[in-house]
């Protein structure tokens, strides 16, 4: 039964906020995913019984389960409260495809479907708040708000944009009180969007970045640039920018050079192997003078 499973290649962006693409190898009852290409997160489906009380004697519910991590070098770690070995042959089938397919990293991009916060005033996209996969019009969960990074701390480093409150109130403002939001769905090679009652936009319509460079004053879009800045080694994921956008993002990559390393193994091209191979240099320097990644 294992063996006949047919697999799925496929990668999906992280969104709001953006943390680059997801690269999924996907059997029946089973997928590995990564975010870096190097260390992959093995989960297998589970079936779970419906909750107490009559009405749900019957329902099921499908779970994915995290086993394990698993990598090259390390092997397969197994989480701390799996047990038996139930699982063993759909994971070791799983890691076998990882190293069928690894060398065709990085996927194509399949979530298609996008919703936009809208610009209050002229009702244009200004920031992408989720993806999904072609098929269902809608989805459950809708984000409100725009969010431009994961740590809120205040403290600067390599996870946080230092002027990321200040970013976010931007868009907000820009948003209004009664945020609008927009549906889209891209056709197969990205050259338009149409929205759920057949409008057509083209690629220019939509912002490359997930947000949109049209400000109305100097500071602002100098703010929106130096974020664009910050975010580019996990931008530099995206299979759908145009050359001069991945050029521009190559040559504005400043000090980010742990992200780099983190991202590189997923650039669906390097322009410029310079650009790349410097930062990565430098953070392997740092790694093996303090033992650890500042």
């Amino acid at each position: 039964m294992i063996g006949n499973s047919s697999v799925s290649c496929y990668g999906i962006r992280r969104l709001n906020p953006f943390l680059g693409v997801l690269q999924i190898i996907e059997l029946d009852g089973g997928r590995a995913s990564t975010t870096n290409g190097r260390v992959w997160h093995i989960e297998l489906q589970v079936v779970r019984h419906g909750g107490w009380g009559s009405l749900n004697a019957h329902a099921s519910i499908n779970n994915w389960q995290l086993v394990g991590l698993w990598s090259e070098k390390e092997g397969l770690i197994k989480a701390p409260m799996i047990t038996g070995d139930w699982h063993d042959d759909l994971c070791n089938l799983l890691i076998k495809q990882i190293l069928q397919h690894h060398h065709e990293l990085p996927f194509p991009l399949t979530d298609r479907r996008e919703l936009w916060l809208l610009d209050q005033t002229d009702r244009k996209p200004l920031a992408l708040l989720m993806s999904m996969l072609p098929g269902p019009r809608h989805s459950n969960h809708k984000p409100r708000f725009w969010r431009g990074c994961l740590e809120r701390s205040r403290i600067g480093g390599d996870h946080h944009f230092t002027e990321i409150d200040r970013l976010e109130r931007l868009v907000r403002k820009r948003a209004g009180f009664h945020v609008n939001h927009l549906w889209v769905t891209w056709d197969v090679d990205r050259q338009y969007a149409e929205t759920d009652q057949g409008e057509r936009i083209d690629r220019a319509g939509l912002p490359s970045f997930g947000l949109t460079e049209d400000w109305p004053d100097d500071q602002s879009r100098a703010l929106v640039q130096r974020y664009v800045d910050w975010i580019a080694p996990a931008l530099l994921t995206l299979p759908t920018l145009q050359e001069a956008e991945r050029r521009r993002l190559e040559s504005n990559l400043g000090r980010r050079a742990s992200r780099i390393e983190y991202y590189w193994r997923l650039y669906p091209e390097i322009l410029d192997q310079d650009k790349i191979m410097t930062p990565r240099v430098q953070t392997r320097l740092t790694t093996d003078n303090s033992g650890i990644t500042r």
